[in-house]
């Protein structure tokens, strides 16, 4: 999966490290804990190596992904 803003392709591990992030940020939303995205994307910017932006885009894209997948689940559970 090429990265839009530096033109290159996210790894495996990479992938692996932001999406553990991603549902660690959900968990505590959906738990109502209070976390500062920002941080989090200070440490993925520091240890994967990619942009904030990068990092924001991503995110963004695993939230769409969750939403997305949500809707399908919501759609099967009204069709049965």
């Amino acid at each position: 999966m090429v990265d839009p803003i530096t033109g290159t392709d996210w790894q495996p591990d990479e992938l692996d490290v932001i999406v553990a992030d991603y549902f660690d940020m959900l968990a505590a939303d959906v738990a109502g804990t209070p976390y500062v995205k920002s941080r989090h994307r200070a440490a993925l910017v520091s240890r994967l190596g990619r942009s904030d932006g990068s990092i924001e885009f991503k995110h963004q894209k695993l939230s769409e992904s969750s939403s997305d997948a949500k809707d399908q689940d919501d759609a099967d559970t009204i069709l049965e």
